[in-house]
């Protein structure tokens, strides 16, 4: 064979070994056209677009002011049950902001008695009084009048929580002692709760219909004469609107082991459980539907060292039927709208509102910041823990 021959047949011969050779995988992302069977190109198909970035409709800070040493808390914004307006208070002094971002009037308690501290506060329903409580260095309720009146509560507990009645003339105080008061809103005692009958009492409100009141931190019902309802494993409570189904959250305060989800009916009776390593749940308004973050894996080892597992964000029906669930999505159940459509979900940097097909609608950047969801589900706001509050309003009606 003449070496042209030669030459021609090794060049054969090395471009078919290189057409049979595998190239190594390319980055899989969207081509930059398609190609169609006639040979033109198309712009690339549409992306769906981002989860929209909610921005405040206002924000603003305040001057808080460094609490004492000892102080072990610091009290949280507090919203009017329809959201019209906010209490805030520091070291020295509350404030009663409207949903536009206007200080409607101010409490200058550090005038009147420099011990004074604020670890709980809570706004009327008319948003002309507070409910201030404070804390183990200083066991009062103070409730606190726009016109100017106010009245001193002294406990033998430390108080750590404190809610309005719907009608706006009773205030309600949780103790340490796990024990519940309730009194007038110009102080008389009508009724309170044996110590260790209900606990840790801090998240507190009236149902819509003014007749019960519910303790959300580790769950209890009571009935407004003071008789209880139930009490409820677990904490995180989420309640439907007949108050026939409970969603409580539970996490070991330490140590290894899973927490848990668990459904229960109004006398604490266990419907069903679901394993959690970061349990959260909720249960739209018509005790229909449950909302959780559950273990994807139900069986834990027995007799071995537990490792954490990995968990998932499903639906449930009342009865523990797992329903459609949220592929692609993940987040701690935080808070569901009283009309039974969205749900809030924490997600470690945000609060992201899906509904329940699971449609992404909207996120709040609310972390490293706290938060606070008006009860109306009106709106939400975020803040910072600093002598110098940042606050911001988020609308979401």
């Amino acid at each position: 064979m003449s070496p042209v021959w030669q030459l021609a047949w090794i060049a054969l011969l090395m471009s078919i070994a290189s057409a049979g050779q595998t190239q190594p995988d390319s980055p899989k992302t969207l081509p930059s056209a398609l190609l169609t069977s006639s040979g033109h190109t198309e712009p690339n198909p549409p992306t769906p677009s981002p989860i929209p970035l909610l921005s405040p409709a206002w924000s603003n800070s305040y001057s808080l002011g460094t609490p004492p040493p000892e102080q072990w808390r610091r009290a949280m914004p507090a919203f009017s049950y329809d959201g019209s307006c906010i209490a805030i208070a520091g070291s020295s002094e509350a404030q009663v902001i409207s949903r536009t971002g206007r200080t409607l009037w101010k409490w200058k308690f550090g005038a009147i008695n420099r011990f004074i501290v604020a670890g709980s506060i809570a706004v009327s329903p008319a948003c002309d009084a507070i409910a201030l409580g404070g804390d183990s260095s200083y066991k009062y309720v103070w409730i606190a009048e726009k016109n100017g009146h106010k009245i001193s509560l002294p406990f033998s507990s430390t108080p750590i929580g404190v809610a309005f009645s719907r009608d706006g003339k009773s205030v309600a105080v949780g103790t340490g002692s796990a024990r519940l008061y309730l009194f007038t809103r110009d102080g008389k005692e009508r009724w309170n709760t044996p110590p260790d009958s209900v606990s840790y009492p801090s998240d507190m409100s009236f149902s819509a219909d003014g007749g019960f009141i519910l303790i959300r931190e580790c769950g209890a019902i009571l009935r407004v004469d003071g008789s209880i309802v139930g009490t409820y494993n677990g904490c995180g409570v989420s309640t439907s609107t007949d108050l026939r189904t409970i969603v409580t959250s539970w996490q070991p305060p330490h140590g290894p082991g899973p927490g848990h989800v668990t459904a229960q009916d109004e006398t604490g009776k266990e419907i069903w459980s679901n394993f959690s390593d970061d349990p959260g749940g909720v249960i739209t308004p018509d005790g229909e539907t449950i909302v959780a973050r559950v273990n994807i894996d139900q069986d834990p080892p027995e007799g071995e060292t537990y490792e954490p597992r990995e968990t998932a964000l499903r639906m449930f029906s009342r009865d523990g039927k797992k329903l459609d669930g949220f592929p692609n999505l993940d987040g701690r159940p935080a808070a569901v709208s009283p009309d039974g459509k969205t749900v809030l979900l924490e997600t470690g940097r945000s609060l992201d509102a899906i509904d329940l097909k699971g449609k992404l609608l909207y996120s709040i950047a609310a972390f490293p910041y706290a938060y606070r969801i008006a009860p109306d589900f009106s709106a939400v706001v975020t803040f910072s823990r600093g002598s110098d509050a940042t606050l911001e309003y988020f609308k979401l009606k």
